[in-house]
């Protein structure tokens, strides 16, 4: 393989399986890795890192599981979350501080309570956030954030 087509190799990240509340702390080691490697600092860096984890926390909380990837586009990172739950919420339920759902996302989940506080930090986190359904049932959650000069 060419340099070039490792770089582009690279570029293209990776997706981790989050099945467990667990696996948000290999989900933030990896993207706070994959930051620093595409020239990210070291507070921008744990910054994603912390939206990271909150994507693939809320993907087992909300969605019975899923997947979580990283890639690079342009001066970008992009995470994107896709879950098995019952769909998204609204985009300004997501967005807004104070709303959560807890366990009304899923009736076999066990009673959490949370601040409602996510959605409202990656509204704060990254430069661009979308919501949507994900093909085949789920919620599907791309989050943007450019480099800052």
């Amino acid at each position: 393989m060419s340099d070039r087509q490792t770089a582009a190799h690279e570029r293209r990240g990776t997706t981790i399986a989050v099945t467990r509340i667990e696996d948000a702390a290999v989900v933030r080691a990896v993207v706070v890795r994959f930051a620093q490697r595409w020239g990210f600092d070291d507070r921008s860096a744990k910054e994603v890192a912390i939206g990271a984890s909150e994507l693939a926390t809320n993907a087992v909380k909300h969605g019975g599981g899923g997947e979580l990837s990283v890639s690079l586009e342009g001066d970008a990172i992009v995470l994107c979350a896709r879950d098995r739950g019952p769909g998204p919420p609204p985009i300004e339920e997501l967005l807004a501080d104070g709303v959560s759902h807890g366990a009304k996302r899923l009736p076999e989940t066990p009673i959490r309570s949370g601040l409602g506080c996510g959605g409202g930090a990656l509204a704060r986190l990254f430069d661009e956030v979308e919501l949507g359904p994900r093909e085949g049932g789920g919620a599907s959650v791309r989050c943007v954030r450019r480099r800052r000069s």
